[in-house]
């Protein structure tokens, strides 16, 4: 798929990068639940070899562009969606985003009209990382989104940083439990405790109005499937081959 403004990017930072949209999908563990697709940027070098997108990623932000990407990411999604009458998608936002406040949610209600898709069928995923970094504007922009745009919205990478656990407060409607601590979870007593931990932490966040609803990311293996839905989480997502895999995306 070709991302025009992340083309421009590219060009501009002078990096023989393509870059490909791909949706992973995210599987709900319990009856009664819809499953979603997280919309994941990938990277290929001047070779057409798969790269990690970290190093695209981290020079776009650098140069104040990741607010752009997450726009074209946005647009391509939404057209997806459009395709798509019965899916819901998410999409990760940047910490430049939350700082534009108010642009990103009109930016959002714009596209939303244009596309024709109803708010509800999609998730805007706000990272530990880019909620801190933006201080007041990304809990300003977290009300905007819920309130007057109608998305909803995911904590992702929760567990990572210090996170004031007052901000569940907010009530995101699902809390992405951080990879690594899924991964090692099946080995090392501590991640299992940190696992288990959150989820009852949604579990206690959660009202009878609203449920917060947890996300095991990084489920690679049978055994770490098994052990998340003993411990009572909602859905996962990873390269486990009872999740599915992650496919690009046609427009």
């Amino acid at each position: 798929m070709h991302i025009s403004v992340i083309a421009s990017i590219s060009e501009h930072l002078g990096v023989a990068f393509g870059t490909t949209l791909f949706s992973q999908p995210v599987k709900p563990l319990r009856a009664g639940l819809q499953g979603f697709e997280e919309m994941l940027l990938r990277v290929r070098d001047a070779r057409g070899e798969w790269r990690s997108p970290q190093e695209f990623l981290a020079q776009v932000d650098n140069h104040q562009f990741s607010w752009l990407v997450d726009r074209d990411v946005i647009i391509s999604t939404l057209k997806y969606l459009r395709a798509h009458p019965e899916k819901i998608c998410s999409v990760n936002v940047s910490a430049q985003s939350l700082n534009k406040g108010s642009n990103l949610a009109n930016f959002l209600v714009e596209m939303l009209t244009k596309e024709g898709v109803a708010p509800d069928r999609l998730i805007v995923e706000i990272s530990e990382n880019a909620l801190l970094d933006s201080g007041s504007n990304g809990e300003r922009l977290f009300h905007q989104l819920r309130e007057d745009v109608g998305v909803g919205i995911a904590f992702d990478d929760f567990g990572t940083r210090a996170l004031n656990f007052k901000d569940l407060r907010l009530s995101p409607d699902f809390l992405k439990i951080d990879i690594d601590y899924v991964k090692q979870a099946v080995y090392d007593h501590r991640p299992k405790s940190i696992v288990a931990a959150l989820i009852e932490l949604a579990r206690t966040h959660s009202t009878k109005d609203h449920r917060i609803r947890t996300v095991a990311e990084g489920v690679e293996t049978e055994e770490v499937y098994d052990l998340i839905v003993r411990m009572g989480c909602d859905y996962a997502q990873g390269w486990c081959h009872r999740l599915g895999v992650a496919t690009p995306i046609e427009l």
